[in-house]
């Protein structure tokens, strides 16, 4: 029983060591990049809009993660505010049912769009189908 004892510790040292270099034991997907995007980085998290969404203020896509907006979703922004993206952002609107971004009701000026800051490059965004009215900027591409 005593010889058992060691080969025992060292196959769960093993097994500890491998789980903690293995990405599917921290519960990370293996993604693989696809034809559009050889940079494709996986989001850690996704923020879905639908329906329609008040921008009040700036909202930031941070490195890591995705806004996902659906189709026939209307953003509102008040005046001045902007959707600035370090990650990545897919807009799904269809020929007949588009994205619009548009300058609240209660706005006295327009808003400023989507900027895309240098890190979102190579991040796999996808714009189809936007309608961007009443904006000082449409979009911005930096990088």
């Amino acid at each position: 029983m005593v010889r058992r004892q060691p080969l025992v510790a060292g196959v769960l040292l093993c097994l500890l060591l491998f789980m903690s270099l293995s990405p599917l034991a921290n519960g990370e997907a293996l993604e693989q990049p696809d034809s559009e995007s050889e940079n494709f980085v996986s989001a850690r998290s996704t923020t879905t809009w639908s329906g329609t969404v008040d921008l009040t203020s700036n909202y930031f896509v941070d490195v890591q993660d995705e806004l996902l907006i659906t189709s026939c979703t209307n953003v509102t922004m008040s005046s001045g505010v902007r959707i600035t993206v370090d990650g990545r952002i897919t807009i799904q609107g269809t020929p007949t049912c588009p994205v619009v971004l548009s300058s609240s009701s209660s706005s006295t000026s327009d808003h400023e769009g989507i900027q895309f800051n240098s890190t979102s490059n190579g991040r796999g965004s996808i714009i189809n189908h936007l309608h961007i009215e009443d904006s000082i900027f449409g979009l911005t591409l930096y990088n």
